[in-house]
């Protein structure tokens, strides 16, 4: 269990440090300055200072990381400041975050259906996780065939309350209804199935696998926000847990669709985020001047509140999750 864990914390923890390096490095070769590269949160372990200028800090809480543009007249940090980088560098270094995270998903997709398969649907039950309303109804091997009366051909969403599922077990066809509170998951995980492709088709399939899964990424986090269930670090590490036990091509998966929600949720036009320093990089460039100070802090102050009570509905499922 310690095993599982560790490897569910590593992997966020590089997905979180491949994000900051695609920062970090195009904002390098911008020549746009870099005060601090930080590895996770909280108290300093270790810190040291680049030939740039640049403070490498790692932290004790490794659940993220950040890093910090020149904003002064720092002359021992070698680069311009980030808001005199102009628009296209400016949107560059903030873009290129989310499409690390991309990009490694891609490859990671990509290598997987060249050398193992490329996963494909299926709605054969591979596991009921605890607390699940489907306990003592559906068991691991059914096959399911409808929810209420939509046939199930290439994709399994259920978003609809108290569903009548039908399934096949041993040949026989039966059906149960299932209950489940507006704002939880029905726990249900389906079977792996993997189809082994050559070169030009893992390309393809990963360069699409992607493209669906940052819109599918970018509805389910409007969705999640609306039903108040999002998921914090904690339930990713436990959903990561689990995938473990159905092997290393599953949790490949896992780690590609983590990097793509983490890349997809960056894009917001939230003022802390990626999306929201493109956007005011863009505002400016139409308005042919900066924003000025006190309406750009205003929007910062609001975003603090909007990504606060984020955390905070994530943290709550966590937490009520555990205790469950």
């Amino acid at each position: 269990m310690y095993g599982q864990f560790l490897l569910s914390l590593a992997a966020l923890s590089v997905i979180v440090f491949i994000h900051e390096f695609g920062h970090y490095i195009t904002a390098r070769w911008s020549g746009v300055g870099i005060e601090v590269f930080s590895v996770g949160f909280g108290k300093i372990l270790h810190s040291f200072v680049d030939k740039r200028g640049t403070k490498w800090q790692f932290c004790a809480i490794p659940l993220g990381g950040y890093v910090h543009p020149k904003d002064s007249d720092n002359n021992k940090v070698v680069g311009s400041k980030f808001k005199e980088a102009g628009t296209t560098r400016g949107v560059l270094v903030a873009i290129a975050g989310p499409m690390f995270n991309f990009i490694s998903a891609f490859l990671c997709i990509a290598v997987l259906a060249f050398t193992f398969g490329f996963p494909q649907f299926s709605s054969k039950i591979a596991e009921i996780l605890p607390n699940s309303s489907a306990i003592g109804k559906l068991l691991p091997g059914d096959t399911i065939l409808k929810i209420n009366d939509q046939e199930i051909v290439d994709s399994l969403v259920i978003n609809v309350k108290d569903p009548i599922v039908t399934i096949e077990r041993e040949g026989k066809v039966l059906q149960f209804q299932l209950q489940k509170p507006q704002s939880e998951s029905y726990k249900i995980l389906l079977e792996n199935r993997f189809q082994k492709m050559g070169l030009i088709s893992a390309i393809a399939n990963a360069f699409w696998y992607v493209v669906n899964g940052i819109y599918d990424s970018l509805s389910r986090v409007w969705k999640a926000i609306a039903s108040l269930n999002l998921m914090g670090p904690i339930g990713i590490m436990k959903t990561g847990m689990q995938v473990q036990k159905h092997g290393l091509a599953a949790f490949i998966i896992f780690i590609a669709n983590i990097s793509i929600a983490i890349g997809a949720l960056n894009l917001l036009p939230v003022p802390l985020l990626d999306g929201g320093r493109i956007l005011i990089f863009l505002i400016s460039a139409i308005i042919r001047r900066p924003i000025p100070a006190i309406y750009e802090k205003g929007l910062v102050y609001i975003s603090v509140g909007i990504l606060a009570a984020i955390f905070a509905i994530g943290f709550f499922v966590d937490i009520k999750g555990l205790i469950r």
